[in-house]
């Protein structure tokens, strides 16, 4: 009775877990709605040109703590594509470099440094010390 009270119980357990983990793989990672508890979660910012021609989609992901995404940012990217069909996505890591209680900053290794109003999520992203890009949370 011992022995298949345990197995019931470790199976239980393992069915548990591997239930949760499969959630992960569920995630829409567009939206901050969808997100596991203490889990990371990506918020995507639309962006568009501040002083420069058309022709480039921009945007940039924001992943945050699942929990909390306003109180804390784990990292970011950029993207941009452009604008014609089946044009490839180029992939820009910026790195965080520090967070306040209401901001967080990045920079990139290609000269993007890009500030983050984590109370509107709004960013500004900026490209040899020239504003670039203005960002904002879809709607």
């Amino acid at each position: 009775m011992k022995l298949s009270l345990i197995s019931l119980i470790s199976f239980s357990f393992f069915g548990i877990a591997n239930a949760s983990s499969t959630e992960v793989f569920e995630l829409n990672l567009d939206t901050q709605a969808a997100s596991v508890p203490g889990g990371v979660t990506d918020a995507t910012l639309v962006c568009s040109p501040a002083n420069h021609f058309v022709g480039v989609a921009w945007g940039l992901v924001i992943q945050t703590q699942a929990l909390a995404p306003e109180y804390f940012v784990k990292g970011a990217y950029l993207t941009s594509r452009e604008v014609y069909p089946n044009a490839p996505t180029e992939v820009i890591a910026v790195n965080l470099k520090e967070q306040t209680l209401k901001n967080a900053y990045f920079d990139s290794a290609e000269g993007y440094k890009v500030t983050l109003d984590k109370v509107t999520f709004n960013a500004k992203v900026h490209k040899n010390n020239n504003l670039f890009l203005n960002c904002f949370k879809r709607k």
